[in-house]
């Protein structure tokens, strides 16, 4: 098997996890499972398992400085933790598919900020993928108005803008660092915010059934730490641009897999809304090429 190929295969298999990820969700929630118990578990098998991988490499780039740490700690608890909690919370109140596309606007929203501050100037491939962004938002917040619950759709939203300011972030602060041990180390400390508020709020009994058990499971280990190792491999092989495109694939699979396993389905308008959001995703994506290092882990990661 080529580079090339063997790449291709581990992103598509990270795709297939992250894409799952909504789903495996949904399954948990409806067996008993709250949102601190399954996000604290799935970070802590996240860290343990990304420590253990890090530990087995004994590679000298594998590991943080002192400053990279602590951005890394900070991160995990005010970016990409709350992001996360944004996105499943959504999924408690709008269906997983509704949320993945809903998700899959942050690379427009990062088009904005960097915009905003001036980092970019907006050329005419992003304008024309904030275009078909938008339209591709009319249409399925168009038809949802009278079905999807508003505070999902919104918190949908806000995790996807949360995510593209967590992008931003990462690339400029942890741009030298490596990605394996910086994924530790945002997992390790958004587990440590999930477990705390947990434990203080008296949220983490894990009294659920074998049902809910096997959603967190596969959450933790095939949409969490198998789904990052594979894309962090395949974008060694490559590159960070064409593993992204590939990336797109997560909202295919989401509905793919929701239609099949919680019968959750979306109308022809909003499926042709979810069209135009991944083709502006990858706009987007050919835009940036080599501007931006992506690879940090997503909030669907």
């Amino acid at each position: 098997m080529n580079r090339q190929t063997k790449g291709f295969l581990l992103v598509l298999v990270s795709a297939a996890g992250f894409g799952s990820m909504p789903v495996f969700a949904r399954l948990a929630y409806q067996d008993g499972v709250n949102m601190f118990e399954l996000l604290a578990a799935r970070f802590f098998v996240a860290g343990l398992v990304l420590t253990l991988y890090l530990r087995l490499k004994k590679n000298s780039n594998s590991y943080l400085g002192r400053r990279q740490r602590a951005t890394a700690v900070i991160m995990g608890l005010c970016g990409y933790g709350l992001a996360t909690l944004c996105f499943f919370s959504a999924l408690q109140l709008i269906p997983a598919p509704l949320a993945s596309i809903l998700l899959f606007t942050y690379p427009a929203f990062v088009c904005l900020l960097m915009a905003f501050t001036g980092t970019e100037k907006l050329d005419r491939g992003k304008n024309s993928a904030l275009l078909l962004s938008a339209a591709g938002l009319v249409l399925v917040l168009g038809s949802s108005l009278t079905s999807a619950n508003p505070a999902g759709t919104l918190l949908a939203l806000l995790a996807a803008l949360l995510f593209s300011v967590y992008v931003l972030l990462g690339d400029r602060l942890l741009r030298n660092a490596p990605l394996a041990a910086a994924t530790a180390w945002i997992s390790w400390s958004a587990a440590a915010g999930f477990v705390s508020y947990g434990l203080l709020a008296g949220k983490l009994s894990f009294a659920f059934g074998l049902a809910g058990w096997a959603a967190v499971v596969c959450l933790a280990l095939f949409s969490t730490v198998m789904a990052i190792l594979a894309f962090l491999h395949g974008v060694m092989l490559i590159g960070a641009s064409r593993a992204s495109i590939i990336s797109t694939l997560e909202p295919p699979i989401t509905l793919l897999l929701s239609a099949v396993f919680l019968s959750e389905t979306l109308t022809p308008l909003q499926l042709a809304g979810g069209a135009l959001v991944l083709s502006s995703a990858l706009l987007v994506h050919r835009s940036q090429a080599g501007n931006m290092r992506e690879g940090l882990p997503s909030v669907s990661e």
